[in-house]
């Protein structure tokens, strides 16, 4: 023993000598295909080629890490036989909470008895996505333009230490501007609401593949042939995510087992026992203990497919995914999820399951979608993730403004958010250009939004832009299939919760007249709020319609209750009264 530690201590001594002037035994043995780059402003991921150069190494095992956290890079290692033998490191950025400027750092591949390489990593931020340098701080924001003329932005509130800010609307203060003028709180007052106050919808993406699986990794506490990954990834979505939803909330499910395509559970439904009986029928009717390679990317692509690409403005949209993300047999690369995401506006939650997680390409989906990113290193960590992400979702709200500009020019939208003394502020990277949103602000517009289950259909009458001045509606809906209708209560953000509500018979047509009148018509202060967006009523049938059938013969809105040339128009119908 003390021989080893004698030859030790020489061989230390030797290679600090070595050191100092200037001779190195250890050998340039890897190889990269770049020594710096660039990302500017670039959202876009990078690919690196490594390898190992020398011969004198049948193998080669290189450890990756990065100098910064805002950069992100996967794999963490990566083992090379020869020259011939390039490995893909594949590299992001994240510039969320950096201030404005230029930023360096590098990716640094290391080895024993081999000489480290570092590859020179730089960005731009506009300051845009964020600075955590305040008791309250505007994050992950994501913004819409529309006809007429409105301006949307969902975003999250946290406080220093990265923690929600959960509260009501009505304890924070708004203040919009254009071009850095406030607009005029009287004549254009901004609504500022819960992000769930639009239509959720979204899916989760479950991992049901050979690593999720394996008892061998997992353990399978109770011997029912599942491992306990499996049953805390169902555990936890519906004992803690589904309760936390709202009632018009929209959730789906898919799953992603071996090498064929991801299959779609369940579509989006507002049925949360009827989504946790769909969870519970994956492993026994779906799976069936045939689980193999991953394809997760193609099931992420493949839920935001499903959202379509219609009501993106009146919409809350999200997909939470639960994985490792090592995929191996998709279609679809992440960087094509990420453009298909942006492109739709889904925001991507994604848990990374396990000690082996792809952190860097998980981080680098959520990053670039504007969603959140939650460690579970353990299987009881999949309770906390998803608590988590109700907290997240629970911290989101939305800012909406009608700009009063009709020029046809261009201004730089901007607001502030204050909760006491503390007050956040965020800058629009883009212009809003009048002209080219323009619209009859006086046309309000209504859709349907449907939701099935496993033996009941149900179907909520939303708002998507409401005209000034409306202190009343009136609807009439004809069926051949009987069905009840309510309007939908304050917990569930109803539009008209505080109205009241009356429903008869037409003695003559046979349907239902629904009408609804605000407690103080004629007072300025109690219409609807202008722009204003939200559910008004919840129609039930006691059984399931395919999706390309509608069970309403009428719907029509009454806009004869009008005297200001307000409209309103559902989407879909001609409204004309039989």
């Amino acid at each position: 023993m003390n021989n080893i530690r004698r030859c030790a201590s020489v061989l230390a001594t030797w290679l600090a000598v070595l050191s100092l002037t200037g001779c190195s035994l250890l050998k340039e043995s890897i190889a990269v295909s770049e020594d710096s780059h660039d990302f500017r402003s670039n959202r876009q991921s990078w690919n690196l080629e490594v390898w190992n150069s020398s011969h004198g190494f049948s193998k080669l095992t290189m450890s990756v890490t990065a100098s910064e956290e805002w950069i992100h890079v996967s794999p963490t290692r990566v083992s090379s036989t020869g020259p011939d033998d390039l490995k893909l490191l594949t590299v992001s950025v994240n510039r969320q909470g950096l201030a404005r400027g230029a930023y360096e750092g590098y990716i640094e591949l290391s080895s024993f008895a081999v000489k480290s390489v570092q590859v020179k990593i730089k960005l731009y931020s506009d300051g845009s996505e964020g600075v955590m340098n305040g008791d309250l701080n505007i994050l992950n924001v994501a913004e819409t333009f529309s006809a007429p003329y409105l301006l949307d932005f969902t975003f999250s509130l946290r406080n220093r230490d990265n923690v929600p800010v959960i509260g009501e609307p009505n304890q924070f203060r708004a203040t919009c501007m254009e071009d850095g003028v406030p607009i005029s709180a009287e004549e254009n007052p901004p609504y500022l609401g819960k992000a769930s106050s639009k239509q959720f919808r979204g899916y989760l993406v479950l991992d049901y593949s050979a690593s999720m699986a394996s008892i061998q990794a997992h353990g399978d506490s109770n011997h029912d042939g599942k491992s306990d990954a499996i049953e805390a990834m169902e555990n936890a979505p519906e004992n803690v995510f589904l309760p936390a939803l709202s009632g018009d909330a929209l959730i789906g499910v898919y799953e992603f087992h071996r090498e064929i395509p991801p299959e779609r559970v369940c579509a989006p439904s507002t049925d949360k026992q009827f989504v946790s009986e769909r969870i519970d029928a994956i492993w026994p009717q779906i799976v069936r203990s045939f689980w193999g390679a991953s394809r997760c990317w193609d099931a992420v692509y493949a839920a935001v497919s499903d959202l379509g690409q219609e009501n993106q403005n009146d919409e809350n949209r999200n997909i939470i995914l639960v994985s490792d993300g090592r995929d191996t047999s998709s279609m679809h690369t992440r960087e094509q999820v990420i453009d298909f995401a942006r492109q739709r506006g889904a925001r991507v939650h994604a848990i990374g399951f396990g000690q082996d997680a792809d952190v860097g390409s998980l981080q680098a989906l959520t990053d670039q979608t504007n969603g959140g990113y939650y460690s579970a290193l353990a299987v009881q960590d999949l309770g906390d993730s998803f608590l988590q992400i109700v907290d997240d979702l629970a911290g989101q709200y939305m800012l909406r403004w009608a700009t009063l500009k009709r020029a046809d020019t261009d201004f730089q939208p901007s607001f502030l958010v204050a909760l006491g003394p503390t007050v956040a502020a965020y800058t629009s990277p883009f212009l809003f250009e009048v002209g080219k949103y323009a619209g009859d602000e006086l046309s309000g517009v209504l859709r349907v939004v449907p939701s099935r289950s496993g033996d009941r259909s149900t179907y909520f009458l939303r708002a998507s832009y409401v005209p000034r001045y409306i202190w009343k509606l009136r609807f009439y809906m004809e069926s051949l299939y009987p069905f009840t209708v309510e309007k939908v209560g304050a917990t569930d953000g109803g539009l008209c919760a505080g109205w009241s509500e009356s429903i008869t018979t037409d003695p003559i047509r046979g349907g239902e007249w629904i009408y609804l009148e605000s407690p103080g018509v004629g007072n300025i202060d109690s219409p609807l709020p202008f722009a204003s967006f939200g559910p008004i009523l919840r129609i039930d049938f006691n059984q399931v319609f395919d999706d390309d059938v509608t069970p309403f013969d009428v719907l029509y809105v009454d806009n004869t209750l009008y005297d200001a040339v307000q409209s309103f128009a559902i989407q879909g119908w001609n409204n004309i009264l039989p």
